[in-house]
């Protein structure tokens, strides 16, 4: 299970890994800086290659894979692309495949999305000089501390 978190060019995640029966078994990376220089984090079945492959020859949010081609991938894999034009997607492959643009200020997916998501919609309403990567960080923070599925340590990227 997993938090990703996107805000301002700035993507964060825990780095839990859970066997088959949701146990803690270590820690791991779950987001990429892709050939093209976009960030990329995934959650959901753990073996996302197949997709990071079909976007390697993504180079605008024009080349995104079709739903055709996203149902082919064995699994559910949910994941954020961050471009370097600061464009967002979110991507879904499986039997519910598709990809569509976020225009949210923020955004999040797995299951610590709701909590981190409450927490950056908190601190952007509250007056305050924190930095975007702080809010990220926050948010992924509170989201390992509320969501059982999420654990430590906070792997934090720049666009």
């Amino acid at each position: 299970m997993t938090t990703i978190v996107v805000k301002s060019g700035y993507m964060a995640s825990d780095s839990a890994i859970t066997d088959e029966n949701n146990r803690n078994i270590g820690s791991i990376e779950k987001i990429f800086r892709l050939e093209q220089g976009h960030l990329y984090g995934s959650c959901g079945d753990g073996d996302d290659r197949e997709l990071r492959r079909l976007l390697l020859n993504m180079h605008t949010p024009d080349d995104m894979p079709t739903a055709s081609a996203l149902k082919k991938i064995d699994g559910d894999i949910e994941a954020i692309v961050l471009f370097k034009s600061g464009a967002l997607w979110d991507v879904c492959t499986g039997k519910h495949a598709n990809a569509f643009p976020i225009e949210d200020a923020h955004f999040a997916i797995g299951s610590g999305r709701q909590i981190a998501t409450g927490v950056l919609d908190a601190l952007d309403r509250v007056p305050s000089d924190w930095s975007a990567e702080k809010k990220v960080k926050t948010a992924v923070l509170v989201a390992i501390d509320r969501d059982i599925f999420s654990c430590g340590p906070v792997r934090l990227h720049k666009l």
